[in-house]
């Protein structure tokens, strides 16, 4: 059966111990992340053209300027033979306020979580703080250092805010009133408030109280001991969902996605450290802190072209989950199940698409599906009992670190070894008969007919054309053969670059 939660600032300590404790009792975790955009601007967008360091170029620049809105983990556990129990998790997530750092919104993006009925309420009002290692590192610092304005560390108030909290101290003690306690009820953290309280004031006590400040005269020596405290517990709190995805590299648990190249760029910018400049370390640090990564969109893919089987004709999720589950065509006997809890119900009645959680379900339900058909493929369908799961793992360990790249050179990224070669047709060469000026923008739209096409420009007022599978190359070159005004040719670097015929001039 399937459990969900929906997890925000106010229960997200409550409900820690039990998401680390099912993060250790699973076989698998799936994962999905929801975030504030996909291309930052043109240069960046993905291209046929692509190659994995290309690609990889691309979106880590897209990684460092998008927020992250949402994670869902879906924690699939072993409840008895063939059976797994699902905790499923939505996170919403809002970073913390370190140097008030700036991030972008693509409308696309946005206008789409809103046909999606996305609570952005609980994102930005709810959301669970998160650092990566190098904000850790410099809010340690920060706290440690004997001159830090905790106001300009955090930004976490708005001038006016402190200027009021501050004048009512202020007040308080020049008062002919002046009494031996002032109680504050904040607006904003009050853990951030009572250190910079304590160094604006040291000649005050200044003590939290759940909601409220607690001001008193000081009596004897400042309480060392308490500030440092609190220091502590304000870096965990600000660490927040950092938590989760360290208990996920500490358990060493197989992770799963779908098309989740993208969304291990954002774990790695936003809780771990910043993105490596060079690809190859990227490969390295990913693979030393995941050493088992699974794409259900790449694994489809595979089982498709190699088993022959229509039941994944689609790999979009939501299709390849409904092919696993409504449709009945994947279905082999002794499939693992999964139950519905009374609980969640609403996933019965609904399919919330792209609410993280449950998509974080969708893939592990088809992980769990895709592998046992994949044993049955590789045993010749000579199974007369249930699988276990290390016999399932083992079915699709071949597809481990193997992540889908969509609309690139190469189908996938190997994270833990040298990538495969490009099964794209050769690229083609459009010029003008004449050697006239050409249009790219033009031949985008010419060519757009014959299918998945991408255009840029070369030397010599010539287009170079990367065209997604052979037969629209081959129709392209076989409606251009006789063209009045365009002539198409096979791309030949030697042949079509100028740097290169110079050298033989």
């Amino acid at each position: 059966y399937i459990i969900m939660v929906d997890v925000t600032s106010s229960n997200f300590w409550k409900l820690y111990p039990q998401v680390k404790k099912d993060i250790a009792d699973s076989s698998f975790v799936a994962l999905d992340t929801e975030f504030s955009g996909l291309t930052a601007s043109f240069s960046t967008k993905s291209s046929l053209f692509d190659n994995p360091e290309e690609r990889y170029n691309k979106q880590s620049k897209n990684t460092q300027n998008f927020m992250i809105y949402q994670l869902g983990l879906a924690c699939f556990i072993p409840s008895s033979e063939n059976e797994f129990i699902a905790k499923c998790y939505n996170f919403f997530c809002f970073p913390s306020p370190i140097n008030d750092a700036t991030y972008l919104t693509q409308i696309s993006g946005i206008k789409y979580l809103c046909k999606q009925n996305f609570d952005f309420n609980k994102c930005f009002y709810q959301g669970i703080p998160f650092l990566n290692k190098v904000q850790e590192q410099f809010l340690r610092n920060a706290l440690q250092s004997k001159d830090a304005d905790y106001y300009r560390v955090f930004q976490g108030m708005e001038d006016f805010e402190l200027d009021d909290i501050c004048s009512q101290i202020t007040s308080w003690m020049t008062s002919d009133k002046f009494s031996d306690k002032l109680i504050l009820k904040p607006k904003v953290s009050a853990k951030l408030l009572v250190l910079e309280l304590s160094r604006r004031f040291p000649e005050l006590q200044v003590t939290p109280d759940e909601e409220s400040i607690i001001v008193n005269k000081l009596k004897g020596k400042p309480g060392l001991h308490d500030i440092e405290a609190l220091k502590n517990e304000i870096l965990i709190e600000v660490l927040g969902l950092s938590h989760v995805i360290r208990a996920l590299i500490e358990s060493k648990v197989p992770i799963v996605g779908h098309n989740c190249y993208l969304d291990f760029l954002i774990l790695h910018q936003h809780f771990m450290c910043p993105l490596p400049e060079k690809y190859a370390d990227f490969k390295t640090s990913i693979v030393d802190k995941f050493p088992r990564i699974f794409d259900t969109k790449h694994i489809a893919f595979k089982l498709k072209n190699s088993s022959g089987s229509y039941a994944f004709e689609e790999t979009k999720l939501q299709d390849l989950f409904n092919s696993c589950n409504k449709n009945g065509k994947s279905c082999v006997l002794f499939s693992p199940h999964i139950r519905v809890h009374e609980d969640s119900k609403r996933y019965e009645l609904t399919e919330p698409a792209h609410e993280a959680g449950y998509d974080a379900y969708m893939t592990g339900y088809c992980f769990l599906k895709l592998a046992h058909f994949y044993a049955h493929v590789k045993m010749n369908l000579k199974i007369d009992r249930p699988l276990r799961w290390p016999e399932l793992l083992a079915a699709v360990n071949d597809f481990n670190h193997q992540i889908n790249l969509g609309r690139a050179a190469v189908p996938f990224t190997f994270l833990n070894g040298e990538d495969p070669p490009s099964q794209r047709p050769s690229w083609l060469c459009v010029r003008k008969k004449d050697w006239s000026t050409i249009n790219i923008p033009e031949i985008a739209s010419l060519l757009s007919k014959f299918g998945s096409v991408d255009v840029r420009p070369g030397d010599w007022n010539q287009a170079i054309v990367a065209v997604s599978n052979k037969r629209s190359s081959e129709e392209i070159r076989r409606v251009y053969r006789t063209h009045k005004t365009y002539r198409v040719d096979t791309y030949n670097y030697y042949k079509h670059t100028v740097a290169f015929r110079k050298m033989f001039w």
